[in-house]
């Protein structure tokens, strides 16, 4: 496996890896200005020489492997890994309600009930990446157990932390959990009871779990805000859309949990209007998509104890016209790698505001019995629209891939052999 040593530009690769990255990033036109990606050029290429250096860099990048996180901090304390199996910090027996209804809300999106083949081993267990490693301080803290390394990172992707809590313990944080769960709660059920002395039992019980992962959860009961804080926190999404539009969603393999998150917008908020749609992937999304709404909604968020997302909460309750390339730009800065590659800088915005209005007239010219004679050029300015923001979102893109290979050998990443 080649290996390179941090610092970029003198980096050891073995097998001419070095030469290949050069020969990667290096371009004739390409220049810097400024510290950010959004600030680079990359030549006047056409489209399709930009996607087919995208593809190569993107491949690059995949085999570019982080190296291992050693520690993390979370307010301004210091933690080492592995963070040791550990005792709760507080009673988690007579916590508040709202409390464990959002550790419940959290667990029901992002954790895992695990059990050996044997269902002698049962824990619980739950991943995070580093930007939102804080999370699963709070669970350690609540209810004891340890912090360890995920699995190693390749190209953009963040480290990524495993809390992980077994034993007794985790049958005491389960029955807690379950008071609330309506993913999980039969699966939290299930690591609760007593497991049977007979190894055949066992096993039925460890296949039972299993199968449960694969089934939808039962009928939904009620829920609480401090559930939905923490439902959102592990699966909701806030979007600032052109100019002053902001979106909530949250998307989850099964409805009945977004049924009960519905039913309660609705109770608390008659005139909002929250939809449940079913997307291409067959994952189900409940859209928040007026702005006063989302505002509504993100503030009973916060006063139910929003964590993960509430500094992005604050910065998009604060939009408007005049702050809205800040507020954008702040906001993606915040979120994962997810959906960076989607997202439009100030420019792109501008671009695809000019082709929404622009289909718009054509579209009011095509319902006409005799389209005038401006139709033909009204196609004409949108093809010509949509091909100039087909060109510099990929040449943003080549930008950006370039800069993350940059500042992934500058962190000391090494080339996998694969």
């Amino acid at each position: 496996m080649s290996v390179i040593r941090a610092g970029f530009g003198r980096a050891l690769l073995s097998g001419g890896g070095y030469l290949h990255a050069l020969r990667l990033l290096e371009g004739r036109h390409w220049r810097a200005i400024g510290s950010s990606c959004r600030h680079f050029s990359v030549g006047p290429y056409p489209w399709d020489v930009i996607e087919r250096r995208c593809r190569r860099l993107e491949s690059f990048r995949k085999r570019l492997i982080r190296p291992p996180c050693q520690s993390f901090v979370v307010d301004g304390k210091v933690y080492s890994l592995p963070v040791r199996a550990q005792d709760p910090s507080g009673d988690s027996e007579h916590a508040q309600n709202s409390v464990l209804d959002y550790f419940a809300g959290f667990f029901d999106g992002d954790g895992c009930v695990s059990s050996s083949r044997s269902f002698g081993n049962r824990s619980l267990q739950m991943y995070q990446a580093e930007n939102n490693v804080a999370v699963l301080v709070r669970f350690m803290k609540q209810f004891g157990g340890g912090i360890y390394k995920g699995s190693s990172v390749k190209g953009s992707h963040q480290c990524c932390f495993r809390w992980e809590l077994s034993g007794e313990r985790a049958r005491g944080a389960a029955s807690l959990l379950r008071r609330a769960s309506v993913v999980k709660r039969e699966q939290l059920d299930l690591l609760v009871s007593e497991a049977p002395t007979c190894p055949l039992h066992r096993g039925r019980l460890a296949s039972t779990l299993r199968s449960l992962k694969r089934e939808a959860p039962g009928p939904c009961h009620d829920v609480s805000w401090g559930y939905v804080a923490g439902f959102f926190d592990a699966e909701g999404c806030i979007q600032i859309k052109p100019y002053t539009q902001v979106h909530l969603k949250v998307s989850q393999k099964y409805e009945e949990p977004l049924i009960c998150i519905k039913r309660l917008i609705e109770r608390t908020f008659p005139g909002v209007d929250a939809s449940l749609v079913q997307n291409r992937s067959g994952h189900y999304q409940l859209c928040v998509s007026r702005t006063a709404s989302s505002f509504a909604v993100l503030e009973q968020l916060l006063n139910s104890g929003l964590a993960g997302k509430k500094q992005q909460a604050i910065l998009a309750m604060s939009l408007n016209r005049s702050n809205f390339a800040r507020i954008r730009d702040s906001l993606s800065e915040l979120k994962g790698n997810q959906s960076r590659w989607k997202l439009l800088d100030a420019a792109g915005c501008e671009r695809a505001m000019h082709i929404h209005n622009a289909r718009t007239r054509l579209n009011s010219r095509a319902g006409q019995d005799r389209p005038d004679s401006d139709f033909a050029s009204l196609q004409g300015e949108l093809y010509t629209l949509n091909s100039e923001h087909k060109l510099r979102n990929a040449e943003r893109r080549l930008a950006m891939l370039r800069w993350d290979i940059r500042s992934l050998l500058r962190q000391g990443a090494r080339l996998s052999a694969g």
